[in-house]
């Protein structure tokens, strides 16, 4: 009757509003059903996951998998997907018009993972950064051809708000990358967070206006120059109105753009991330970001809820990929990507892209991941201890 079984865990999949102890079936690398005391008679794999976390597979919405690919260092797609419990990886710009083609022929038809590529709005891509640094940079035809030429592949456009081009002309070089955009009908993302241009502030201010509905800001959460703190308690005007338009909020790690007192602030200012992604680039998985589910522990850690670090990490990055239909989801007829997690108590030390220590009780840990119905067991995980955070004494 099914393929698999995974049984007695924890199911939580806010796409349903399904948090309690069930059994999820797959047949044909489908979801099947989820309920209580399937049967199980005739299952070809029974997988018991009692006291674990059944989550639909993550995705992460902002992370860079093209390895080997120019003075930009990626990773290997399943280390950042499979094998840490995140079975969509939306590789966020790593590639453009002139160096697509080989991600979508040389490592997207190899990894495990599903990988949901953005188009870079420079021919290059990340090839060398910085890549924005004069308007012909930005190659509008060449990139509507090659989106065009893979349309339903090629999920969204996007633009570092960085550089020598953007520090001349602010807003315009974001409304160039729209039109690309619109005009593909895909959303935009947007990077924010700009080190050393004074202005970078000024030009924040300036771009978000020009993001609509269903486009993407990452690094929302950025303590750089050019985030979207007016003061020390409130965010800009400008980016509660863009929330109002249904600007998705992101917050995309990496190693530079997470800082815990900006995201304590915005979320004390009731502004809480739509979406939860790594940004997983170079070496900083090792250093600072350690995955998806660490990240998730992170915001668990800032006081959010369990399940809604899985809303934004399933069911809301779903929603901007335009595929909440197909995954982020348990729905019976769904792709079958599934994770499943022990979520362990205790007293946890996480770190942020600035070096700051955060305490917290709970961690994500992945144990196994199902993409399209093949079971797959999570890798060793980024710290010696594996994927355990470092313990530390209680507080009090």
């Amino acid at each position: 009757m099914y393929d698999l079984v995974i049984a007695g865990g924890r199911v939580i999949d806010p796409s349903q509003g399904k948090d309690g102890v069930a059994d999820v079936a797959v047949a044909d690398g489908r979801v099947v059903q989820v309920g209580r005391n399937l049967a199980r008679k005739g299952a070809k794999r029974v997988i018991d996951v009692k006291g674990k976390v059944v989550t639909p597979g993550l995705i992460d919405l902002h992370c860079h998998v093209f390895n080997g690919f120019g003075k930009f260092s990626s990773y290997v797609p399943d280390q950042a997907g499979v094998l840490s419990g995140v079975t969509t990886a939306v590789d966020a710009g790593t590639t453009g018009a002139s160096t697509f083609k080989s991600l979508r022929e040389f490592v997207m038809p190899h990894a495990k993972t599903r990988i949901v590529p953005f188009l870079h709005v420079v021919p290059a891509g990340l090839a060398v950064i910085p890549e924005l640094n004069r308007e012909e940079d930005i190659q509008e035809d060449w990139a509507l051809q090659v989106l065009e030429e893979n349309s339903g592949v090629i999920r969204g456009v996007k633009i570092r708000f960085t550089g020598p081009y953007v520090r001349a002309v602010g807003a315009k070089a974001a409304k160039r990358a729209r039109s690309i955009a619109r005009q593909a009908k895909v959303p935009l993302m947007v990077h924010i967070g700009e080190q050393f241009e004074k202005n970078a502030p000024v030009h924040t201010r300036a771009m978000l206006p020009v993001l609509e509905a269903g486009d993407i800001l990452t690094h929302f959460a950025t303590g750089r120059n050019g985030g979207v703190m007016l003061n020390a308690k409130r965010p800009y005007p400008e980016l509660l109105e863009a929330r109002k338009r249904g600007v998705i909020l992101d917050i995309g790690h990496g190693g530079n753009n997470l800082s815990f007192d900006v995201a304590r602030r915005l979320m004390d200012a009731g502004v809480q991330p739509d979406t939860i992604s790594t940004d997983m680039a170079g070496g900083n998985r090792m250093v600072c970001v350690f995955g998806l589910p660490d990240t998730l522990g992170k915001f668990l850690a800032l006081g959010m809820s369990l399940p809604d670090v899985v809303r934004c990490a399933t069911l809301n990055p779903a929603k901007a990929l335009g595929m909440d239909r197909e995954i982020g989801t348990l729905r019976a007829g769904a792709a079958a990507d599934i994770a499943v997690f022990d979520v362990l108590n205790g007293h946890f030390e996480f770190q942020d892209a600035e070096g700051k220590k955060l305490h917290g009780d709970q961690a994500v840990i992945p144990v196994l991941t199902v993409r399209a119905g093949e079971v797959l067991s999570a890798d060793w995980g980024p710290r010696p201890t594996g994927w355990v955070p470092p313990r530390v004494a209680p507080c009090c």
